[in-house]
């Protein structure tokens, strides 16, 4: 016979019903179960694996920041963070927050100047709907370059995804250097890179040859510039 829980709770005229004390038997054990694997919104908590599956759910995959997550250090902790504000950037998509709260959730350092503002270098003003951002990498893997044209990529694809639908954009893709480095890019035919660094950074050598690939779409116009830390142009 199965062991019941003792000391039984059941009214003195039910204890001898097996079905009633196999019930309060299972009954018992509820309160013992390990509940976290099921918390699945607990964001903090959830088990990685998870983690794709809320994303998904939440509209993240892709270009929301989920592959610009994967392409730097700690990856679960910024998808985590992501996630817990997924339902407030969605609210919110399309504005100039939405784009800013997304690169700041990523570590990306930026800026953005809307057409109506006053434009670097006392420029012109830019057309209707367009807008300058300016992006500085600073983290990456151990062992790994800040700038990549993977990361390139999936860092504009994000800015494109949060931004208003109607408006255009330019950006300025930077790499912040914590200390002494080489830097070299390889593009492709026609492309246009610009770098330039600040007086006070480290010299820096770049190669660029015109026989690989970039993270250029034909139809964007395209600015590398690379700054010491903490600096944007």
């Amino acid at each position: 016979m199965a062991a019941f829980v003792e000391p039984s709770l059941l009214v003195p005229a039910l204890q001898n019903d097996l079905s009633m004390r196999a019930l309060e038997t299972i009954s018992s054990r509820l309160s013992t179960l390990d509940l976290s694997p099921v918390v699945v919104y607990d964001f903090d908590h959830v088990p990685s694996q998870a983690l794709t599956a809320l994303a998904e759910q939440l509209n993240l995959l892709g270009d929301a920041g989920w592959d610009f997550a994967g392409f730097g250090p700690a990856p679960d902790a910024k998808k985590r963070a992501l996630l817990k504000e997924a339902v407030a950037l969605h609210r919110l998509k399309g504005t100039r927050y939405a784009v800013q709260r997304a690169l700041d959730l990523m570590s990306v350092t930026s800026r953005i100047i809307e057409w109506w503002e006053p434009q670097p270098n006392n420029g012109p003003q830019g057309m209707p709907h367009t807008f300058l951002v300016d992006l500085l990498l600073t983290d990456a893997p151990e062992g790994q370059p800040v700038l990549t044209p993977e990361r390139a990529d999936a860092v504009l694809r994000m800015v494109r995804f949060w931004k208003p639908a109607r408006s255009q954009f330019r950006a300025r893709v930077g790499a912040g250097l914590l200390s002494r480095t080489r830097s070299a890019m390889v593009v492709r035919p026609a492309q246009s890179v610009h770098v330039t660094t600040r007086p006070d950074a480290t010299r820096m050598a770049a190669d660029c040859r015109t026989r690989s690939v970039c993270a250029v779409r034909l139809t964007q116009r395209y600015s590398l510039t690379l700054l010491p830390t903490g600096a944007l142009q």
